[in-house]
């Protein structure tokens, strides 16, 4: 494995997320996050570890450092939604879903030509 590259450590994430060892998910997804701290997608999987593990603080932290390395993507904001949700966060729930919404708006209409 090339340990520069923050791909292999991603896949390894997914791999032990898969296994059930969240603790070692949690420490690939670091590593790849270091490697690359403006790819969301280490981001999201790192907020997707500490929701498994019910650490909210950590999982918001993680979606917005997702929301910020990819602004045009609704999934950081879709998750943080479900975040806040659980916590009881219900304005702050809604408004990470209508930034998801108006997200994924804009993309159906970039898709389409509208």
């Amino acid at each position: 494995m090339d340990e520069s590259r923050p791909e292999p450590w991603n896949n390894l994430g997914n791999v032990y997320c898969d296994l059930g060892r969240l603790e070692e998910a949690e420490s690939a997804y670091r590593s790849a996050s270091r490697l690359a701290p403006a790819d969301a997608r280490p981001w999201i999987n790192l907020g997707r570890v500490y929701s498994d593990q019910t650490r909210p603080r950590e999982a918001i932290r993680a979606f917005r450092k997702a929301a910020r390395a990819a602004p045009q993507e609704a999934e950081p904001w879709k998750r943080l939604g479900r975040v806040y949700q659980g916590l009881g966060r219900a304005r702050e729930a809604r408004k990470a879903f209508e930034k998801a919404s108006a997200l994924e708006d804009k993309a159906r209409g970039a898709r389409t030509g509208g």
